[in-house]
């Protein structure tokens, strides 16, 4: 029993210690962080040569360890450092003319360098990526996310070193009868990684995620919460909406969270007058800011107070 229980811990300390995805963190262009855009390496693997071996089992070697000969005699069949270079965020059918038609895997390959703090989580940031991509940092599977329209972030703070680092990305466009885009469907099929890459370098607990928007059928009632990563009591949150006049400390419950509730006559959002307030979100040492628009929707004359709030970003 005491072998069984020394190998649980072994266990779960090297699961604590690899990357994962994490919850969206909201609002991440708000953060400190580095960007990863811009040239990135690729290459073409339409046999997935680089993931599979002749059993269709996923290789312990394959591309994203982005393995360097060691001596004349080894042989390393591809070269990521050597391969062509593409702009992401984009598409990969309008930047290359043999790949306008193409369904399948790239690989992408891109370097960077981090001088690593310690106290700060560093979270890898995916705005989209069409549609199944596999990512790994120095060689390190951080995780897998499937859908096209859809951002995903990983933990990524152990993988990350101080110095020089290099993040591989396997992206695969094909459609699936089972899957969603299926076999027939009535728009393009691009591939690629389509949206931003960031890595966002965080407190070691930081906001992972607010809502702040009107109580449903109360006009003049702004309610809301605010939820750190980690599941800690007793933290202190300071939300403002200074043109409202609202300025609240609030203190997180057990499971990291913290709820808002104040009056206040907000001036409605809407296409004639798109009006939004600024709001600050504080704990410790970090500091949010957005801005945010309340409104209401009319249902056969019917005034009905939706729980939702609108975010925007230049």
């Amino acid at each position: 029993m005491k072998n069984l229980f020394t190998l649980f811990i072994v266990l779960w300390n090297a699961t604590s210690l690899s990357a994962r995805e994490v919850p969206l963190v909201s609002n991440i262009f708000d953060r400190e962080n580095i960007s990863l855009n811009g040239k990135w390496n690729y290459v073409v693997d339409p046999l997935e040569n680089g993931y599979y071996d002749y059993r269709l089992m996923p290789l312990k070697n394959g591309f994203f360890k982005n393995q360097k000969p060691q001596n004349p005699q080894e042989l390393i069949e591809y070269n990521l450092d050597a391969s062509p270079l593409m702009n992401i965020p984009s598409d990969w059918n309008t930047q290359n003319d043999q790949l306008f038609f193409y369904e399948g895997t790239v690989w992408f390959k891109k370097d960077f360098e981090v001088q690593k703090e310690s106290g700060k989580r560093y979270v890898l940031y995916f705005g989209a990526a069409n549609y199944d991509t596999k990512v790994y940092v120095n060689g390190s599977k951080a995780g897998e996310h499937v859908g096209g329209y859809t951002p995903f972030n990983f933990d990524v703070t152990e993988q990350i070193t101080s110095g020089a680092n290099f993040v591989v990305v396997k992206v695969d466009n094909k459609h699936h009868r089972d899957n969603v885009p299926t076999v027939n469907m009535d728009w393009w099929n691009y591939g690629g990684i389509t949206r931003d890459v960031i890595l966002s370098v965080l407190p070691e607990t930081y906001i992972e995620y607010y809502n702040i928007q009107l109580l449903k059928g109360v006009q003049q009632q702004i309610t809301g919460w605010v939820k750190l990563n980690h599941a800690i009591a007793g933290q202190q949150i300071t939300v403002e909406i200074p043109e409202l006049k609202i300025k609240q400390e609030l203190t997180t419950d057990v499971e990291g969270k913290a709820s808002l509730s104040a009056k206040a006559k907000p001036v409605l959002w809407s296409p004639e007058n798109p009006k939004l307030y600024q709001v600050l979100v504080k704990h410790n040492n970090e500091q949010i800011t957005d801005e945010i628009g309340f409104r209401t929707i009319g249902t056969k004359g019917k005034q009905i107070l939706l729980k939702t709030s609108i975010t925007v970003r230049d």
